[in-house]
């Protein structure tokens, strides 16, 4: 997302989908743009990142 390094997620569908692929330039240009955007995507991370060191902090 904020690299080009490869992503080390996969995922699973139940039912058929249809996805989006947003190439790396074009994310770069939409957080670049839109302060809202980035905003958005910085928020999600923290949440993330807040929620892994919980479980990790419950493995100790």
């Amino acid at each position: 997302m904020f690299d080009q390094e490869p992503r080390i997620a996969s995922v699973a569908a139940l039912d058929r989908e249809h996805l989006l692929v947003l190439p790396f330039n074009a994310f770069q240009r939409a957080i670049e743009q839109s302060p809202d955007i980035a905003h958005a995507v910085m928020k999600t991370l923290a949440a993330r990142l807040r929620h892994a060191d919980h479980k990790l902090a419950r493995w100790r």
